[in-house]
């Protein structure tokens, strides 16, 4: 028993011939090309017939333009365009040659060639290694995450963005693949319409929205956190000094943080950009001069205390320009700037 559903109109006339899902009550083996016919429920009359496009688990709608269109390509295209809609309807799961032989009706020994050809066309896109998937797909996806961020901006107006982790999240839950969360990223950005600000992910068109009140609040912190140098002011001590509410001083720390004025070194402690990039040149001239060092031996270079010192060592661990190595640390070549 199943149900017919019409995915190119309402109903299907007598002698007309539609697409349409068969969605069965029980699983059964089908196959491209494979021709099949419909009876009513008590099989004493037959309605119709048909032939199999696609086997699939997933649903499809007369609102899903892509999944129709594919299955044109698949009725009336060549042997390379069903290979194609093959791929793209797999999404980011690539067919083996197998399952495409099968699934396209195209002789086992030809796929590597029809392969080879979409990659020098351009319809297939590496995503990392030999990861392959639709252009198509991958650009419908892609349009897909930047409205996605879009309309995390207008429900969140007043944030420099999205944090990375999150997006990478999303990006791996939509793919349902964990791996794919940083490279599909990564071809976010290279779209140039979404960008990266320190630790968040904002679309290029976005900017925060502050009132004249948080623009003359956001002056006070940076000149508090300029004014600190190497002995910043805590994150409490901050707030009282501007007589302001943590979650006020938050929002307005993690939008400098996007646009690169400060840098957050924990949950507590920010220092201004121009200390971080002064701190970074002192441990680079402390190194050149006197190879591994310790925190005393940076704690004495800059003339802060072990309070500051320890997190700054830390957070220069974290972004990759220092190395710890037992009591000393090294800076790494490659992680300078």
């Amino acid at each position: 028993m199943g149900r017919c559903v019409c995915l190119t109109g309402d109903r299907i006339d007598a002698g007309s011939r539609e697409y349409v899902q068969l969605r069965l009550s029980e699983p059964i083996v089908a196959s491209y090309g494979q021709r099949f016919i419909v009876r009513d429920e008590n099989a004493a009359r037959t309605a119709g017939g048909g032939v199999v496009l696609r086997a699939t688990p997933r649903r499809s709608s007369r609102n899903m333009t892509a999944s129709i269109e594919g299955l044109k390509a698949l009725d009336t295209g060549s042997a390379h365009e069903r290979i194609e809609e093959c791929i793209r309807s797999a999404q980011f799961d690539m067919p083996t040659p197998k399952r495409l032989s099968l699934d396209a009706s195209v002789p086992l020994g030809d796929i590597a060639e029809h392969i080879d050809a979409l990659r020098k066309d351009k319809r297939l896109t590496a995503i990392f290694g030999d990861k392959l998937v639709s252009t198509v797909f991958l650009d419908a996806f892609i349009t897909r995450a930047t409205a996605w961020i879009k309309r995390y901006h207008q429900m969140h107006p007043q944030e420099p963005g999205i944090l990375e982790e999150t997006l990478v999240g999303w990006l791996a839950r939509k793919s349902q693949l964990a791996s794919l969360g940083k490279p599909l990223l990564e071809k976010l950005i290279a779209t140039r319409d979404v960008r990266r600000i320190g630790r968040y992910i904002c679309h290029t068109e976005f900017a925060p929205q502050l009132s004249k009140q948080d623009e003359k609040l956001l002056g006070q912190l940076l000149a508090i956190l300029e004014e600190g140098g190497f002995a910043p002011p805590m994150l409490d001590a901050m707030i009282k000094q501007t007589d302001s509410n943590k979650a006020r001083v938050d929002k307005l720390l993690k939008i400098a943080t996007s646009a690169c004025q400060v840098v957050r070194i924990d949950a507590s402690l920010y220092l201004h950009a121009d200390a971080e990039r002064q701190l970074r040149d002192r441990v680079q001239k402390l190194f050149d001069t006197n190879g591994p060092f310790t925190v005393s031996s940076l704690r004495e270079a800059i003339d802060s205390s072990r309070k500051y010192v320890v997190p700054f060592v830390e957070h220069l661990d974290r972004v990759g320009f220092t190395q710890r190595d037992g009591d000393v640390r090294v800076v790494l070549t490659q992680g300078a700037s």
